[in-house]
């Protein structure tokens, strides 16, 4: 028992109780963690500030009977650019919704944090479009998952690509055509743009553009992508795709 420091952003708050808030953190070093919030639904609250979706903060928390309480806050980033837009709002729903169904309760993962609070943090100052900012950290998550597409010769077989670009989901990337049943055939700057994304870190993967039939397409591809290997779908990211 005693008191440690999580660092952490806020995916979900759920009332329990009268007052009370569950949370549940995608946190520096503990992965995503349940922190509960004694009394913060209450307007006086010292804690209810920090125990809200978006919130970056540093909990102060106490360890004890195998549940984790908040007993301070100290808010970090409250990423207010995202309210002040409807569409923008909507994808950070849906990349809050995303990281809280892929990423596994107490699993480290410091490098999809450090990227998830990147992109939050540039489409909050309206420093990139939340289209592409969405397609970015979604082919980031799968390169991060062990999910990353084969680009570079046919999945299956591994014989060179032609002309003619196909992508398989099921087969997890490229094909050729003697394995393109199937698939769907996508252009060459969507293949490019996909290249890009995994040569790049996540401090220099921001300085791009795409025009708006490959975000269609890309969108397409990492929709179908993550509902095969992930058996999930994602409500939040249709609502976003119909503003």
């Amino acid at each position: 028992m005693g008191v440690k420091k999580i660092r952490g952003i806020v995916l979900k708050e759920m009332v329990v109780g009268e007052s009370n808030k569950r949370l549940v953190v995608f946190a520096k070093e503990e992965g995503k963690c349940v922190l509960f919030a004694k009394g913060a639904k209450n307007t006086k609250s010292k804690l209810m500030a920090g125990s809200q979706p978006f919130c970056y903060c540093d909990f102060y928390v106490f360890e004890g009977r195998g549940f984790l309480s908040i007993t301070q806050v100290d808010i970090l980033e409250r990423f207010y650019g995202l309210q002040t837009d409807i569409k923008v709002l909507a994808y950070g729903i849906y990349l809050m919704e995303l990281v809280d169904k892929i990423t596994m309760e107490g699993m480290e993962n410091d490098d999809l944090l450090e990227l998830f609070l990147r992109v939050l943090s540039r489409m909050a100052k309206g420093q990139i479009n939340p289209r592409l900012g969405a397609r970015i950290f979604e082919l980031k998550l799968l390169e991060n998952y062990g999910w990353k597409p084969e680009l570079d010769q046919c999945a299956v077989c591994g014989g060179k690509l032609l002309d003619a670009l196909f992508f398989h989901k099921g087969h997890g990337g490229m094909v050729c055509n003697a394995h393109k049943i199937g698939s769907c055939e996508i252009s060459l700057g969507a293949k490019q743009a996909m290249e890009y994304v995994f040569s790049k870190q996540a401090n220099e993967i921001f300085s791009f553009s795409l025009s708006t039939e490959v975000l269609g397409e890309l969108g397409q591809i990492t929709k179908e992508y993550l509902r095969e290997y992930t058996n999930t779908t994602f409500r939040s990211l249709d609502f976003a795709e119909g503003i």
